[in-house]
């Protein structure tokens, strides 16, 4: 008996070595909001070791921010193609030696009118400090009355390098003064995953502070919770049977659930974890 659970708690540590990488994708990075009230261009909810700096754009471009509405509204686009001297930039830096996976970044966004305003956006990044910068995708606007969610995704771009991205607009009309080619940006969230380096000081996450559980009986007992965490739970086949936000210990039920579960949790400041807990 103790061989055989020896042996079952060096199957669950070796699952969780090869599933964290798996399930640990899509926490946020970082995000620039674009708040009302007053003008920012500071990223928020930056996830542990990474850093984000401000948002810029070139010296060709203007804008006009919408502090009711919280919309970062840049213009002076190029009416032909995507010039290279004509973007918005922001750089990811993942200090202590950490290593990041970036996944994809999601913008919502929309022309000034129906004719006025850029026509095509792109992605593009660079991980040598700008030497060599690599396209990532074009997308049409397609609604030009409301807001578009696009998203880009990213193929095997893990580094512990600084990232310096890139948001081009163009084929737009520049307008007249008082009607102009804005560019109209709600938001911009860059999603992935952070392994290694040192946890900031500001953050504490030792065993005092680590989330327990105990699987049993088609049960999972939650305990030691001190913040609100995002639970997720899945079979072993890698299904979710399972999602909720937690802020106190729990009791969950899990019915025909398999021997074997994969919980990830993810905390308000964005620190994910993944188990495999085993009967």
């Amino acid at each position: 008996m103790k061989t055989r659970n020896s042996f079952i708690t060096l199957f669950c540590a070796f699952l969780t070595l090869v599933l964290t990488s798996t399930f640990a994708i899509d926490i946020k990075l970082g995000e620039y909001p674009f708040p009302i009230t007053t003008a920012s261009f500071s990223a928020i909810e930056v996830a542990a070791n990474v850093q984000m700096n401000d948002l810029t754009y070139t010296n060709n471009l203007t804008y006009d921010y919408n502090t009711v509405n919280g919309y970062f509204r840049p213009y002076k686009w190029p009416e032909g193609a995507k010039a290279t001297d004509t973007y918005l930039e922001f750089t990811l830096t993942p200090p202590n030696s950490a290593n990041v996976t970036v996944g994809s970044l999601q913008i919502v966004h929309k022309p000034n009118t129906a004719l006025l305003g850029p026509s095509k956006i792109s992605l593009s990044y660079s991980t040598d400090n700008g030497t060599n910068f690599t396209p990532v995708a074009e997308k049409m606007i397609i609604s030009r009355t409301m807001f578009n969610t696009d998203i880009f995704t990213f193929e095997n771009l893990s580094i512990s390098q600084p990232i310096i991205f890139r948001l081009y607009a163009y084929e737009s009309l520049y307008g007249t003064v008082t009607q102009k080619d804005l560019w109209i940006i709600d938001n911009i969230e860059l999603f992935g995953s952070v392994q290694g380096g040192v946890i900031s000081s500001n953050i504490e996450f030792n065993n005092n502070h680590q989330i327990k559980f105990y699987y049993s009986d088609n049960n999972l007992q939650v305990s030691n919770v001190h913040e609100e965490t995002k639970l997720t739970i899945y079979n072993f086949a890698g299904k979710i049977i399972k999602e909720s936000i937690i802020n106190t210990d729990q009791n969950i039920e899990l019915k025909n659930a398999g021997s074997t579960i994969i919980v990830k949790t993810t905390s308000e400041n964005y620190h994910s974890t993944v188990k495999v807990i085993c009967k």
